[in-house]
């Protein structure tokens, strides 16, 4: 298999930084991993600068705090792997992960694959499976299993594969090419609108029946504080996902809107949460959401 780019965005995640790290020296294959260091200020930085000292196959970017996107960007502008693979730097790989990517994509040559994650605060037994049978998808058989519930659909509401770049590889010109979509004003659905134009773009998808994934959840994270202006990103979230979903119709042929209004339907629920459970004014500021 040609190089794969890991690009991992650190901010603030000494506790964990270093599992993440180590999963990745594991690997067996061709890699690089570029670091973004997005302004941290727990020692995070200092991390990473070890593991460039004691393997050159890893590289950091110092920037100030931009967010998560903007530092993905900057570190995909890094990479010069043929395919790419986002990782979260309190998550963790399987030692395998690498081998089984290789031997996956030997097998079908796909534009994305799709691996299995495993909760950390659950037993891997416990983990729920949202996802198709494995094997490799074309284009035809993915708008007839996969298209009807990409983004949403009425039992589950938002997509658990389309919320987020972790747990993925792909080739870099498919992201590349969907670039343009990219809003680093985003907190909240920053990876939905760079991941979905990406997988309608993509001429086969391979899902893994393994779990190579290990997802933390972790203290403090964007979902378990206040926004003031979550109103405001969500919207903006779904104008990006109309606007893929004109602009993509050669590559898909299928009509996405009712599932993207779903989503705006979770999305206005999460605004009301976020005002009724984190605002000192929150049921006042919920009715109003309401009402209007």
């Amino acid at each position: 298999m040609e190089k794969i780019s890991f690009i991992i965005p650190v901010y603030n995640a000494a506790k964990y930084l270093s599992v993440c790290l180590e999963s990745v020296r594991q690997q067996k294959g061709l890699w690089e991993a570029v670091l973004i260091d997005d302004g941290s200020r727990d020692g995070s930085d200092v991390i990473c600068d070890e593991y460039v000292r004691k393997d050159h196959r890893f590289q950091v970017i110092h920037t100030d705090n931009h967010g998560v996107a903007s530092a993905r960007l900057k570190g995909f502008a890094q990479a010069t792997g043929t395919y790419v693979s986002f990782i979260d730097s309190d998550d963790w790989l399987e030692p395998e992960f690498l081998s089984i990517i290789a031997e996956k994509q030997s097998t079908y040559e796909s534009d994305v694959i799709i691996v299995k994650k495993v909760d950390s605060d659950k037993r891997a037994e416990e983990t729920k499976n949202y996802f198709y049978e494995p094997g490799c998808y074309n284009r035809q058989e993915l708008r007839k299993k996969f298209y009807p519930t990409l983004l949403a659909n009425p039992t589950c509401a938002v997509s658990e594969i389309t919320g987020s770049l972790w747990g993925k590889v792909f080739r870099r010109n498919l992201l590349e090419d969907n670039i343009q979509y990219i809003d680093t004003t985003l907190f909240m659905g920053e990876d939905q609108v760079w991941l979905w134009p990406t997988l309608l773009q993509a001429e086969k998808i391979t899902f893994c029946a393994e779990l190579l994934y290990n997802y933390r959840r972790a203290e403090g994270q964007a979902t378990q504080r206040y926004h003031a202006d979550l109103h405001c990103n969500y919207s903006k979230v779904i104008a990006i996902l109309r606007r893929v979903n004109r602009e993509k119709k050669e590559y898909s042929k299928y009509d996405f809107s009712a599932q993207i209004d779903l989503m705006q339907a979770e999305f206005t629920i999460n605004i009301i949460d976020n005002e009724f459970f984190f605002h000192a004014n929150g049921w006042r500021n919920a009715y109003r959401i309401i009402k209007n």
